[in-house]
């Protein structure tokens, strides 16, 4: 081997040193868990350190090898044995951690096994619609789907799979729209839409198409009463007297389909003519507007029904614009999932509903995978899924004040963003709870934290970095539920749902502040 050929040996063996390995291992490692369980915030700052590193390496020491090399003050004695030992080693360690790393990459995209997949999914299901008729006063709910309609098919007669929700200003100016629905294009496909919109985050609707739905496709579910009912009514002077008495400058309008009411308060009865009037007078009763008891009317108030209302102000009685001319039999609840069921036959049979979940016990019904949890008799909260596939769920949280008889929209994107599949939910009080989600094979969960009752969530994170007797801490990141003892909360990390050892967690201030607490393992818990 001549002495080029030597230099160049040591220059490689050097080059790819074990530190460089290492680093390479590392950020593969990291790679895979990105694209397997997500966690952006927690995973991608490893993989810049480790990409920033070591390509600063390999530049510098080009850079310094090649100077080196044109001055001839090259110098790296040693024998040419241990480099190419040393060079030979280095390179399996780069191509088996390529290789199984990589094999793992490729099956978290395209089995459906990773976060990746979904985002792949969700990139090639998703559509960017920019929202030109952005004026519920000047363009109605229609100018939303004209929107779509730019972009995407949509079948002739929709059919809701939950709800549509939008919020708007006092000027009428679209700030969010939420709802999710389906139907049958001309040629006999089936298609379903979650659209979504955020003002503050983009000037563009996203839509994913083609997600999982219970399309049953029943009169009650229909879409185009909401059109109907919102070209006769007048928003804006609704809107405009609620300011004159109450102020405000934040609104709502909320379509569930056809529904039954024990109570005629604020209700609008609307005729196919467009004439509008309070239901106690439609119904035939003598009594005021918002007073009358049901026995003193004809008929309980039932329909395709609209509410106008005030987000986050209960005070103020929603306006619930009601289609008279338009009378469908509701089907029965059936065995749709104990949830749903208790919640229709509370609303059809104006009774009080018997709540069947014990408080403080965060349950999952198996038939919609809906997860609920109650803090006493009537306050509670549920996460109901809104779009899934390969087992991973998008989630809307809503909650309730009579022990599940109403549910109304709370958070329409609790997770910010993340899919997976929920592991529960947590109150502490009427503000302070958690949810989890995690992947559908439970080795991995985040939690996300709220002090105001669901309406905003923030991600927990936990003083990882604090733990230094530990070599594998990084594989504890399954987080179970909080519990609380005293004024104290806990939290308990896994390696998975199933892992029997466990790193503890606690926080004196309501989870502003986290510290580590503890180990505990098979002989029983070790302080830090």
């Amino acid at each position: 081997m001549n002495d080029k050929s030597k230099l160049r040996l040591k220059y490689w063996a050097l080059l790819l040193n074990p530190v460089f390995v290492m680093l390479y291992m590392i950020g593969w490692r990291y790679l895979y868990l990105l694209c397997q369980f997500g966690g952006t915030r927690r995973r991608l700052p490893v993989i810049g350190i480790c990409g920033v590193v070591g390509l600063a390496w390999l530049i510098t020491w080009t850079v310094l090898y090649f100077v080196k090399k044109h001055k001839d003050t090259l110098r790296i004695p040693a024998g040419k044995k241990i480099y190419v030992i040393l060079l030979c080693i280095e390179l399996a360690a780069i191509l088996a951690s390529t290789a199984y790393y990589g094999s793992k990459l490729i099956d978290s995209a395209q089995n459906y096994n990773g976060a990746l997949s979904w985002k792949i999914d969700e990139i090639k299901r998703s559509r960017e619609i920019t929202l030109t008729h952005g004026n519920i006063y000047k363009d109605g709910v229609k100018g939303i789907f004209d929107d779509l309609k730019e972009e995407v098919e949509l079948p002739s007669e929709l059919y809701l799979a939950n709800e549509f929700s939008l919020d708007f200003d006092a000027d009428g100016t679209i700030t969010e729209i939420y709802s999710f629905f389906y139907g049958k294009t001309e040629d006999g496909e089936e298609s379903t839409y979650l659209l979504d919109y955020n003002k503050s985050k983009s000037d563009k609707m996203t839509v994913w198409l083609d997600g999982y739905a219970d399309a049953e496709y029943k009169d009650e579910d229909k879409l185009a009463p909401m059109f109907e009912l919102l070209d006769m009514v007048n928003i804006q002077g609704q809107v405009q007297l609620w300011q004159e008495t109450y102020g405000g400058g934040h609104f709502g309008i909320l379509y569930e389909g056809y529904r039954s009411f024990d109570s005629a308060e604020g209700i609008i009865a609307v005729n196919d003519d467009g004439s509008i009037l309070p239901y106690n007078i439609a119904a035939g009763s003598s009594e005021t507007y918002g007073q009358g008891d049901m026995d003193e009317v004809e008929q309980a108030p039932a329909g395709y029904e609209v509410s106008l209302y005030v987000p986050g102000d209960e005070s103020i009685t929603p306006v619930r614009y009601l289609n008279m001319w338009e009378k469908i039999e509701i089907a029965d609840a059936g065995d749709e999932g104990i949830g749903a069921a208790a919640e229709e036959n509370g609303e059809q049979n104006g009774e009080q509903n018997d709540n069947p979940y014990e408080p403080g016990i965060s349950t999952t019904d198996p038939a919609d995978g809906t997860v609920y949890y109650f803090l006493d008799e009537n306050q509670g909260w549920r996460l109901v899924v809104t779009d899934a596939a390969a087992g991973s769920r998008f989630y809307v949280l809503e909650s309730t004040g009579d022990g599940g008889v109403t549910w109304s929209d709370r958070n329409g994107d609790p997770f910010s963003g993340d899919i997976g599949t929920a592991e529960g939910i947590t109150f502490f009080d009427e503000n302070f709870g958690f949810i989890g989600m995690g992947t559908a094979t439970a080795e991995y969960s985040d939690l996300y934290v709220t002090y105001d009752g669901g309406i905003t969530f923030s991600i927990v994170e936990l003083p990882m970095e604090g733990i230094t007797d530990m070599e594998n801490v990084e594989e504890y990141d399954y987080a179970d539920l909080p519990y609380m003892e005293g004024s104290v909360v806990y939290i308990v990390l896994k390696t998975e749902s199933a892992g029997q050892d466990k790193l503890l967690f606690e926080s004196e201030d309501k989870g502003a502040n986290w510290s580590y607490a503890g180990y505990e393992g098979p002989e029983g818990i070790e302080d830090k």
